[in-house]
């Protein structure tokens, strides 16, 4: 039932694939590589739709990933 709801909202295919992505760059234990590697891909994830995440509460934080690891 709460997955049901979850895929009725806006985005929720963009805000699972960008969570799963996430959670692995996110990691402490990944090489500095393997982490380059996951915020690509993150960024091309989120590309043209980086609004609609960052107003979603619990996708803030991919935003906040990829903007610190690009500093």
């Amino acid at each position: 039932m709460q997955a049901e709801r979850k895929a009725a909202k806006p985005h929720s295919a963009l805000m699972s694939e960008a969570k799963q992505v996430w959670r692995l760059a996110h990691q402490k234990n990944v090489s500095k590589e393997e982490r380059t590697a996951h915020i690509t891909k993150l960024i091309n994830i989120v590309r043209g739709k980086v609004q609609e995440v960052v107003f979603k509460h619990d996708a803030s934080r991919v935003i906040q990933t990829v903007r610190t690891s690009n500093n």
